[in-house]
Protein backbone atom coordinates (compact mmCIF):
# COMPACT_ATOMS: atom_id res chain seq x y z
CA UNK A 1 0.00 0.00 0.00
CA UNK A 2 2.64 2.54 0.54
CA UNK A 3 4.11 1.91 -2.67
CA UNK A 4 0.36 2.83 -4.29
CA UNK A 5 0.57 5.96 -2.05
CA UNK A 6 4.24 6.65 -3.33
CA UNK A 7 3.01 6.68 -6.98
CA UNK A 8 -0.02 8.37 -6.36
CA UNK A 9 2.14 11.39 -4.81
CA UNK A 10 4.22 12.60 -7.72
CA UNK A 11 1.24 12.55 -10.11
CA UNK A 12 -0.93 14.43 -8.34
CA UNK A 13 2.55 17.05 -7.72
CA UNK A 14 2.88 16.56 -11.72
CA UNK A 15 -0.67 17.97 -12.72
CA UNK A 16 -0.29 20.92 -10.06
CA UNK A 17 2.28 21.96 -11.96
CA UNK A 18 1.47 21.73 -15.16
CA UNK A 19 0.53 24.68 -17.51
CA UNK A 20 -2.49 22.97 -18.69
CA UNK A 21 -5.84 23.38 -16.82
CA UNK A 22 -6.52 19.87 -15.14
CA UNK A 23 -10.05 19.18 -13.11
CA UNK A 24 -11.65 15.72 -11.97
CA UNK A 25 -15.16 15.29 -11.78
CA UNK A 26 -16.22 12.08 -9.90
CA UNK A 27 -19.51 9.61 -10.50
CA UNK A 28 -21.60 12.09 -8.69
CA UNK A 29 -20.68 14.99 -10.15
CA UNK A 30 -18.71 16.70 -7.43
CA UNK A 31 -15.11 18.20 -8.17
CA UNK A 32 -12.36 16.08 -6.67
CA UNK A 33 -9.57 17.24 -8.39
CA UNK A 34 -8.41 21.28 -9.99
CA UNK A 35 -4.52 21.84 -10.57
CA UNK A 36 -3.68 25.30 -9.72
CA UNK A 37 -3.77 26.35 -13.53
CA UNK A 38 -7.48 25.60 -13.55
CA UNK A 39 -8.01 27.42 -10.57
CA UNK A 40 -6.04 30.54 -11.96
CA UNK A 41 -8.28 29.95 -14.93
CA UNK A 42 -11.50 30.21 -13.34
CA UNK A 43 -10.44 32.91 -10.49
CA UNK A 44 -11.58 31.07 -7.72
CA UNK A 45 -9.10 29.48 -4.63
CA UNK A 46 -8.65 25.11 -4.74
CA UNK A 47 -10.69 25.58 -1.56
CA UNK A 48 -14.12 27.09 -3.20
CA UNK A 49 -14.33 24.71 -5.67
CA UNK A 50 -12.94 21.38 -4.12
CA UNK A 51 -16.50 19.66 -3.52
CA UNK A 52 -18.38 21.37 -4.99
CA UNK A 53 -21.58 19.66 -7.27
CA UNK A 54 -21.56 20.71 -10.62
CA UNK A 55 -25.13 20.07 -12.70
CA UNK A 56 -25.48 20.94 -16.21
CA UNK A 57 -26.58 24.59 -16.59
CA UNK A 58 -25.58 27.66 -17.77
CA UNK A 59 -27.59 29.96 -15.84
CA UNK A 60 -24.90 29.54 -12.54
CA UNK A 61 -22.08 30.25 -14.81
CA UNK A 62 -22.66 33.39 -16.01
CA UNK A 63 -24.12 34.51 -12.65
CA UNK A 64 -22.04 37.20 -11.27
CA UNK A 65 -23.70 36.79 -7.90
CA UNK A 66 -23.71 32.95 -7.28
CA UNK A 67 -20.89 31.45 -4.52
CA UNK A 68 -17.50 31.61 -6.52
CA UNK A 69 -17.03 27.55 -6.04
CA UNK A 70 -20.50 26.90 -7.55
CA UNK A 71 -20.15 29.14 -10.30
CA UNK A 72 -16.63 27.56 -11.44
CA UNK A 73 -18.23 24.26 -10.49
CA UNK A 74 -21.08 25.12 -13.23
CA UNK A 75 -18.59 26.23 -15.77
CA UNK A 76 -16.42 22.99 -15.34
CA UNK A 77 -19.63 20.44 -15.30
CA UNK A 78 -18.89 17.95 -18.51
CA UNK A 79 -22.49 17.40 -20.81
CA UNK A 80 -24.16 14.75 -19.87
CA UNK A 81 -23.14 13.22 -23.51
CA UNK A 82 -19.70 12.74 -21.81
CA UNK A 83 -21.23 11.03 -18.77
CA UNK A 84 -23.16 8.46 -21.14
CA UNK A 85 -19.95 8.34 -22.98
CA UNK A 86 -21.58 9.44 -26.58
CA UNK A 87 -19.18 12.52 -26.73
CA UNK A 88 -14.67 13.09 -25.60
CA UNK A 89 -15.03 16.74 -26.26
CA UNK A 90 -17.31 19.72 -25.11
CA UNK A 91 -17.28 23.21 -23.97
CA UNK A 92 -16.80 25.13 -20.96
CA UNK A 93 -18.38 28.82 -20.61
CA UNK A 94 -17.04 31.46 -18.49
CA UNK A 95 -17.67 35.51 -18.34
CA UNK A 96 -14.80 37.61 -19.18
CA UNK A 97 -13.86 40.70 -17.68
CA UNK A 98 -15.12 42.68 -20.06
CA UNK A 99 -18.74 40.56 -19.35
CA UNK A 100 -18.42 38.43 -22.45
CA UNK A 101 -19.25 35.25 -23.13
CA UNK A 102 -16.17 32.98 -23.74
CA UNK A 103 -16.41 29.45 -24.49
CA UNK A 104 -13.24 27.09 -24.25
CA UNK A 105 -12.46 23.47 -25.63
CA UNK A 106 -12.43 20.71 -23.20
CA UNK A 107 -10.92 16.83 -24.07
CA UNK A 108 -12.78 14.81 -21.37
CA UNK A 109 -11.23 11.17 -20.62
CA UNK A 110 -13.49 9.07 -18.85
CA UNK A 111 -12.07 6.58 -15.96
CA UNK A 112 -13.74 3.63 -15.13
CA UNK A 113 -13.14 -0.07 -13.29
CA UNK A 114 -13.00 -3.20 -14.62
CA UNK A 115 -16.67 -4.16 -14.74
CA UNK A 116 -17.08 -0.74 -16.86
CA UNK A 117 -18.50 1.55 -14.13
CA UNK A 118 -17.77 4.93 -13.68
CA UNK A 119 -15.17 6.34 -11.51
CA UNK A 120 -14.57 9.70 -12.69
CA UNK A 121 -14.14 11.98 -15.40
CA UNK A 122 -10.88 14.24 -16.05
CA UNK A 123 -11.19 17.34 -18.30
CA UNK A 124 -8.50 19.47 -19.70
CA UNK A 125 -9.04 22.91 -20.35
CA UNK A 126 -7.60 24.96 -23.77
CA UNK A 127 -7.60 27.93 -21.97
CA UNK A 128 -7.59 29.95 -25.13
CA UNK A 129 -11.15 30.76 -26.04
CA UNK A 130 -12.89 29.52 -29.34
CA UNK A 131 -15.44 32.28 -31.21
CA UNK A 132 -18.26 30.76 -32.20
CA UNK A 133 -17.56 31.72 -35.62
CA UNK A 134 -17.36 28.99 -38.05
CA UNK A 135 -14.69 26.44 -36.98
CA UNK A 136 -12.89 22.88 -37.73
CA UNK A 137 -15.36 20.02 -38.23
CA UNK A 138 -13.86 17.67 -35.22
CA UNK A 139 -14.96 20.79 -32.72
CA UNK A 140 -17.52 22.22 -34.52
CA UNK A 141 -21.00 22.55 -31.71
CA UNK A 142 -23.37 20.40 -31.75
CA UNK A 143 -27.25 21.69 -32.02
CA UNK A 144 -27.41 21.16 -28.46
CA UNK A 145 -24.34 23.32 -27.31
CA UNK A 146 -25.36 25.65 -29.51
CA UNK A 147 -28.23 26.34 -28.02
CA UNK A 148 -27.02 26.23 -24.46
CA UNK A 149 -24.29 28.45 -25.21
CA UNK A 150 -27.18 30.98 -26.95
CA UNK A 151 -29.11 30.50 -23.44
CA UNK A 152 -26.13 31.94 -21.61
CA UNK A 153 -25.56 34.91 -23.95
CA UNK A 154 -29.31 35.79 -23.44
CA UNK A 155 -28.64 35.91 -19.55
CA UNK A 156 -26.30 38.04 -20.07
CA UNK A 157 -27.88 40.20 -22.01
CA UNK A 158 -30.78 40.14 -19.57
CA UNK A 159 -29.21 40.69 -16.26
CA UNK A 160 -30.03 39.19 -13.13
CA UNK A 161 -33.07 41.54 -12.39
CA UNK A 162 -35.03 40.09 -15.63
CA UNK A 163 -34.12 36.48 -15.46
CA UNK A 164 -38.15 35.46 -16.11
CA UNK A 165 -39.24 32.55 -18.15
CA UNK A 166 -41.54 34.55 -20.48
CA UNK A 167 -38.94 36.84 -20.89
CA UNK A 168 -36.28 34.45 -21.77
CA UNK A 169 -34.71 34.64 -25.65
CA UNK A 170 -32.96 36.27 -28.28
CA UNK A 171 -35.75 37.78 -30.50
CA UNK A 172 -36.25 41.05 -30.93
CA UNK A 173 -39.98 41.19 -29.84
CA UNK A 174 -38.76 39.81 -26.77
CA UNK A 175 -36.07 42.35 -26.56
CA UNK A 176 -38.31 45.21 -26.60
CA UNK A 177 -40.58 43.78 -23.78
CA UNK A 178 -37.78 43.74 -21.59
CA UNK A 179 -36.74 47.72 -22.30
CA UNK A 180 -40.73 48.54 -21.46
CA UNK A 181 -40.73 46.66 -17.87
CA UNK A 182 -37.39 48.75 -17.01
CA UNK A 183 -39.00 51.71 -18.36
CA UNK A 184 -42.20 51.04 -16.97
CA UNK A 185 -40.26 50.05 -13.25
CA UNK A 186 -38.50 53.18 -13.60
CA UNK A 187 -41.03 55.87 -13.96
CA UNK A 188 -44.00 54.63 -11.62
CA UNK A 189 -46.96 55.28 -13.12
CA UNK A 190 -49.64 52.41 -13.29
CA UNK A 191 -49.52 50.05 -16.77
CA UNK A 192 -51.07 47.60 -18.67
CA UNK A 193 -50.04 44.09 -19.47
CA UNK A 194 -51.56 42.98 -22.58
CA UNK A 195 -50.63 39.30 -24.16
CA UNK A 196 -52.70 35.74 -24.16
CA UNK A 197 -52.92 33.16 -21.55
CA UNK A 198 -50.30 31.32 -20.46
CA UNK A 199 -47.64 34.35 -22.19
CA UNK A 200 -46.63 35.30 -18.65
CA UNK A 201 -48.39 38.11 -18.13
CA UNK A 202 -48.24 38.03 -14.10
CA UNK A 203 -44.85 37.78 -14.10
CA UNK A 204 -44.37 40.38 -15.67
CA UNK A 205 -46.25 42.31 -13.78
CA UNK A 206 -44.67 41.41 -10.87
CA UNK A 207 -41.46 42.21 -12.40
CA UNK A 208 -42.35 45.91 -13.25
CA UNK A 209 -42.81 45.78 -9.02
CA UNK A 210 -40.04 44.59 -7.85
CA UNK A 211 -37.73 46.12 -10.57
CA UNK A 212 -39.01 49.65 -9.38
CA UNK A 213 -35.86 51.95 -7.00
CA UNK A 214 -38.50 50.91 -3.76
CA UNK A 215 -40.62 47.89 -5.32
CA UNK A 216 -38.47 45.03 -2.77
CA UNK A 217 -39.33 47.69 -0.24
CA UNK A 218 -43.26 47.79 -0.58
CA UNK A 219 -45.71 45.34 -0.70
CA UNK A 220 -47.72 44.06 -3.49
CA UNK A 221 -51.21 42.84 -4.02
CA UNK A 222 -52.61 40.43 -6.55
CA UNK A 223 -55.93 39.67 -7.67
CA UNK A 224 -57.93 37.44 -9.96
CA UNK A 225 -60.25 39.44 -11.60
CA UNK A 226 -62.02 36.26 -13.53
CA UNK A 227 -61.60 33.79 -10.28
CA UNK A 228 -62.60 36.12 -7.10
CA UNK A 229 -66.03 38.14 -6.52
CA UNK A 230 -66.51 41.08 -8.27
CA UNK A 231 -67.37 43.10 -4.94
CA UNK A 232 -64.52 42.10 -2.83
CA UNK A 233 -62.14 42.97 -5.83
CA UNK A 234 -63.94 46.52 -5.81
CA UNK A 235 -63.69 46.62 -1.91
CA UNK A 236 -60.24 45.33 -1.81
CA UNK A 237 -59.12 47.66 -3.65
CA UNK A 238 -61.13 50.88 -2.45
CA UNK A 239 -59.67 49.35 1.43
CA UNK A 240 -55.73 49.80 -0.17
CA UNK A 241 -55.73 52.93 -1.41
CA UNK A 242 -55.76 54.61 2.13
CA UNK A 243 -53.81 52.01 3.28
CA UNK A 244 -51.27 53.01 6.00
CA UNK A 245 -49.08 49.94 7.02
CA UNK A 246 -48.72 48.93 10.90
CA UNK A 247 -45.29 48.85 12.74
CA UNK A 248 -44.42 45.79 11.11
CA UNK A 249 -46.02 45.79 7.55
CA UNK A 250 -44.64 46.95 4.36
CA UNK A 251 -46.15 49.76 2.77
CA UNK A 252 -48.18 49.13 -0.22
CA UNK A 253 -46.72 49.45 -3.81
CA UNK A 254 -48.57 48.00 -6.40
CA UNK A 255 -51.94 46.59 -6.98
CA UNK A 256 -51.87 44.04 -9.61
CA UNK A 257 -55.59 43.58 -10.95
CA UNK A 258 -54.90 39.87 -13.15
CA UNK A 259 -57.83 39.25 -16.48
CA UNK A 260 -59.14 43.26 -15.57
CA UNK A 261 -61.35 42.78 -18.87
CA UNK A 262 -63.09 40.17 -17.02
CA UNK A 263 -65.20 42.30 -14.40
CA UNK A 264 -68.57 43.45 -15.56
CA UNK A 265 -68.68 46.54 -17.01
CA UNK A 266 -70.65 48.41 -13.95
CA UNK A 267 -67.38 47.13 -11.53
CA UNK A 268 -65.16 48.30 -14.16
CA UNK A 269 -67.02 52.00 -13.90
CA UNK A 270 -66.55 51.66 -9.99
CA UNK A 271 -62.69 50.76 -10.12
CA UNK A 272 -62.21 53.56 -12.61
CA UNK A 273 -64.20 56.01 -9.81
CA UNK A 274 -61.75 54.77 -7.23
CA UNK A 275 -58.72 55.03 -9.14
CA UNK A 276 -59.25 58.64 -10.27
CA UNK A 277 -59.90 59.96 -7.14
CA UNK A 278 -57.15 58.30 -5.25
CA UNK A 279 -54.48 60.48 -3.62
CA UNK A 280 -51.23 58.38 -2.86
CA UNK A 281 -48.58 56.56 -4.96
CA UNK A 282 -49.86 53.20 -4.94
CA UNK A 283 -49.51 51.98 -8.62
CA UNK A 284 -52.12 49.64 -10.39
CA UNK A 285 -50.50 47.10 -13.17
CA UNK A 286 -53.54 45.59 -14.96
CA UNK A 287 -53.15 42.13 -17.02
CA UNK A 288 -55.75 41.47 -19.94
CA UNK A 289 -55.98 39.55 -23.39
CA UNK A 290 -56.89 43.04 -25.62
CA UNK A 291 -55.79 46.24 -25.21
CA UNK A 292 -58.73 48.26 -23.32
CA UNK A 293 -58.37 51.33 -25.31
CA UNK A 294 -59.57 48.40 -28.22
CA UNK A 295 -62.41 46.85 -26.00
CA UNK A 296 -63.64 50.53 -24.87
CA UNK A 297 -64.24 51.16 -28.82
CA UNK A 298 -65.99 48.05 -28.69
CA UNK A 299 -68.24 48.69 -25.99
CA UNK A 300 -66.34 45.38 -24.10
CA UNK A 301 -64.83 47.87 -21.41
CA UNK A 302 -65.63 50.99 -19.78
CA UNK A 303 -63.57 53.59 -21.02
CA UNK A 304 -62.49 55.76 -17.68
CA UNK A 305 -60.49 52.17 -16.50
CA UNK A 306 -59.63 51.88 -20.18
CA UNK A 307 -58.39 55.07 -20.46
CA UNK A 308 -56.87 55.03 -16.42
CA UNK A 309 -54.69 52.16 -16.88
CA UNK A 310 -53.78 52.66 -20.34
CA UNK A 311 -50.58 55.27 -19.57
CA UNK A 312 -48.06 52.62 -20.26
CA UNK A 313 -49.17 49.55 -22.16
CA UNK A 314 -46.87 45.94 -22.65
CA UNK A 315 -47.54 43.93 -25.36
CA UNK A 316 -46.34 40.41 -24.64
CA UNK A 317 -46.33 38.22 -28.28
CA UNK A 318 -47.40 35.32 -28.75
CA UNK A 319 -44.86 32.72 -28.66
CA UNK A 320 -46.11 31.54 -32.48
CA UNK A 321 -44.53 35.17 -33.28
CA UNK A 322 -41.51 34.57 -31.88
CA UNK A 323 -40.02 30.93 -33.23
CA UNK A 324 -36.41 31.92 -32.69
CA UNK A 325 -36.57 32.34 -28.91
CA UNK A 326 -37.87 28.71 -28.91
CA UNK A 327 -35.04 26.39 -28.67
CA UNK A 328 -33.80 28.92 -26.09
CA UNK A 329 -36.44 28.78 -23.82
CA UNK A 330 -36.78 24.97 -24.30
CA UNK A 331 -33.15 24.32 -23.32
CA UNK A 332 -33.37 27.41 -20.12
CA UNK A 333 -36.99 24.95 -19.12
CA UNK A 334 -34.86 21.63 -19.21
CA UNK A 335 -31.39 23.00 -17.13
CA UNK A 336 -33.92 24.04 -14.74
CA UNK A 337 -34.96 20.52 -14.14
CA UNK A 338 -31.68 19.84 -14.18
CA UNK A 339 -31.36 21.72 -10.92
CA UNK A 340 -34.09 20.06 -9.37
CA UNK A 341 -34.01 16.58 -10.71
CA UNK A 342 -31.16 13.43 -10.06
CA UNK A 343 -30.75 12.73 -13.96
CA UNK A 344 -28.97 15.43 -16.11
CA UNK A 345 -29.97 15.82 -19.72
CA UNK A 346 -27.78 18.07 -22.08
CA UNK A 347 -30.91 19.30 -24.42
CA UNK A 348 -32.44 18.41 -27.81
CA UNK A 349 -31.98 16.46 -31.11
CA UNK A 350 -32.11 18.36 -33.78
CA UNK A 351 -34.93 16.94 -35.59
CA UNK A 352 -36.60 17.97 -31.81
CA UNK A 353 -35.89 21.47 -31.86
CA UNK A 354 -37.56 21.44 -35.39
CA UNK A 355 -40.92 20.40 -34.13
CA UNK A 356 -41.09 21.84 -31.50
CA UNK A 357 -40.36 25.32 -33.62
CA UNK A 358 -42.94 24.06 -36.08
CA UNK A 359 -45.62 23.88 -33.59
CA UNK A 360 -47.85 26.95 -32.70
CA UNK A 361 -48.14 26.84 -29.45
CA UNK A 362 -51.49 27.73 -28.22
CA UNK A 363 -50.94 27.95 -24.64
CA UNK A 364 -47.41 30.10 -25.32
CA UNK A 365 -45.07 29.70 -22.56
CA UNK A 366 -47.06 27.74 -20.34
CA UNK A 367 -47.66 24.70 -22.51
CA UNK A 368 -43.68 24.74 -23.45
CA UNK A 369 -43.11 24.31 -20.15
CA UNK A 370 -45.43 21.52 -19.41
CA UNK A 371 -44.23 19.91 -22.98
CA UNK A 372 -40.79 20.10 -21.56
CA UNK A 373 -41.58 18.70 -17.94
CA UNK A 374 -42.83 15.74 -20.02
CA UNK A 375 -40.24 15.21 -22.02
CA UNK A 376 -37.67 15.40 -19.88
CA UNK A 377 -39.38 12.81 -17.70
CA UNK A 378 -39.87 10.28 -20.08
CA UNK A 379 -36.46 10.70 -22.21
CA UNK A 380 -33.41 8.66 -20.52
CA UNK A 381 -30.90 11.08 -21.93
CA UNK A 382 -28.56 12.24 -22.59
CA UNK A 383 -30.85 14.14 -25.15
CA UNK A 384 -34.71 14.77 -26.09
CA UNK A 385 -35.80 13.28 -29.41
CA UNK A 386 -39.01 13.65 -31.00
CA UNK A 387 -40.02 10.12 -29.96
CA UNK A 388 -40.39 12.27 -26.21
CA UNK A 389 -42.48 14.84 -27.78
CA UNK A 390 -46.44 14.95 -26.19
CA UNK A 391 -49.25 13.18 -28.40
CA UNK A 392 -51.27 16.37 -29.04
CA UNK A 393 -48.15 17.65 -30.63
CA UNK A 394 -47.18 15.10 -32.57
CA UNK A 395 -51.06 14.58 -33.80
CA UNK A 396 -51.37 17.93 -34.35
CA UNK A 397 -48.20 18.67 -36.72
CA UNK A 398 -49.35 15.90 -38.61
CA UNK A 399 -52.53 17.18 -38.99
CA UNK A 400 -51.17 20.71 -40.30
CA UNK A 401 -49.77 18.85 -43.19
CA UNK A 402 -53.69 19.51 -44.33
CA UNK A 403 -54.76 22.30 -43.64
CA UNK A 404 -57.32 24.54 -45.21
CA UNK A 405 -56.32 26.14 -48.85
CA UNK A 406 -55.66 29.24 -48.76
CA UNK A 407 -55.89 32.02 -51.82
CA UNK A 408 -52.73 32.32 -53.36
CA UNK A 409 -51.93 35.95 -54.36
CA UNK A 410 -49.50 37.40 -56.77
CA UNK A 411 -47.15 40.34 -55.58
CA UNK A 412 -43.91 41.36 -55.30
CA UNK A 413 -43.79 40.15 -51.82
CA UNK A 414 -44.60 36.62 -52.97
CA UNK A 415 -41.84 36.33 -55.64
CA UNK A 416 -39.06 37.60 -53.51
CA UNK A 417 -40.22 35.41 -50.53
CA UNK A 418 -39.96 32.34 -53.32
CA UNK A 419 -36.33 33.69 -54.21
CA UNK A 420 -35.50 33.56 -50.41
CA UNK A 421 -37.12 30.21 -50.42
CA UNK A 422 -34.52 29.06 -53.28
CA UNK A 423 -31.85 30.24 -51.54
CA UNK A 424 -32.61 28.64 -48.40
CA UNK A 425 -33.19 25.24 -50.27
CA UNK A 426 -29.69 25.30 -52.07
CA UNK A 427 -28.02 26.13 -48.72
CA UNK A 428 -29.88 23.56 -47.16
CA UNK A 429 -28.60 20.92 -49.74
CA UNK A 430 -24.97 22.09 -49.99
CA UNK A 431 -25.19 21.93 -45.81
CA UNK A 432 -26.77 18.25 -46.28
CA UNK A 433 -29.58 19.13 -43.78
CA UNK A 434 -26.86 20.71 -41.22
CA UNK A 435 -28.91 24.11 -39.89
CA UNK A 436 -26.03 25.17 -37.94
CA UNK A 437 -23.79 25.39 -41.62
CA UNK A 438 -26.70 26.30 -43.96
CA UNK A 439 -26.85 29.46 -41.60
CA UNK A 440 -23.35 30.70 -42.32
CA UNK A 441 -24.06 29.68 -45.54
CA UNK A 442 -26.46 32.42 -45.64
CA UNK A 443 -24.66 34.41 -44.04
CA UNK A 444 -27.63 34.82 -41.19
CA UNK A 445 -28.31 33.19 -37.53
CA UNK A 446 -29.07 29.83 -36.81
CA UNK A 447 -32.57 31.05 -34.82
CA UNK A 448 -33.49 33.05 -38.03
CA UNK A 449 -32.54 30.17 -40.31
CA UNK A 450 -35.39 28.12 -38.22
CA UNK A 451 -37.58 30.40 -38.31
CA UNK A 452 -37.63 30.91 -41.85
CA UNK A 453 -37.85 27.10 -42.44
CA UNK A 454 -40.97 26.64 -39.98
CA UNK A 455 -42.53 29.20 -42.10
CA UNK A 456 -41.52 27.72 -45.52
CA UNK A 457 -42.78 23.76 -44.26
CA UNK A 458 -46.41 26.21 -43.10
CA UNK A 459 -46.66 27.42 -46.63
CA UNK A 460 -45.42 24.52 -48.04
CA UNK A 461 -48.02 22.26 -46.68
CA UNK A 462 -50.70 25.20 -47.05
CA UNK A 463 -50.34 25.25 -50.92
CA UNK A 464 -49.95 21.07 -50.92
CA UNK A 465 -53.35 20.63 -49.52
CA UNK A 466 -55.02 23.64 -52.28
CA UNK A 467 -53.58 22.02 -55.13
CA UNK A 468 -55.12 18.73 -53.69
CA UNK A 469 -58.55 19.88 -53.03
CA UNK A 470 -58.70 22.45 -56.05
Amino acid sequence: MARDRSSVGPLGRWLQKAEQCVYMVDSQRRIVFCNAACAEFLGVSLEAILGEECLFGIEEAVDESAPPGRRAASCLCPSPEVFAGTKAEGWCFRVDAEGQLRRHLVRFFRLTDASGELLGIVGVIDPKPTEPAPSPVDIAETEAEEVHRLLGEAYLRMGQRLRLEPLIGVSAAIERVRRQILAAASCGADVLVVGPRGSGRRRVAQAIHYNSPDGPAKAVITLACDLLDGELIVSTVQASLPFRPGPEELPLGTVVLLEVDQLSRELQHRLGELLKERNNPVRIIGTASHPLRTLAQERQCDPLLAELLSTLVIELPPLAERREDIPVLSQYFLEELNREADKQLAGFTAECLDALTAYWWPGNVEELQTAVIGMFQSSPGPLIGCEHLPERIRYALRAARYPRPSEEKISLDDFLNRVQEELIRRAMKVAKANKAKAARLLGISRPRLLRLWAQMREKADRQDSGGTQG
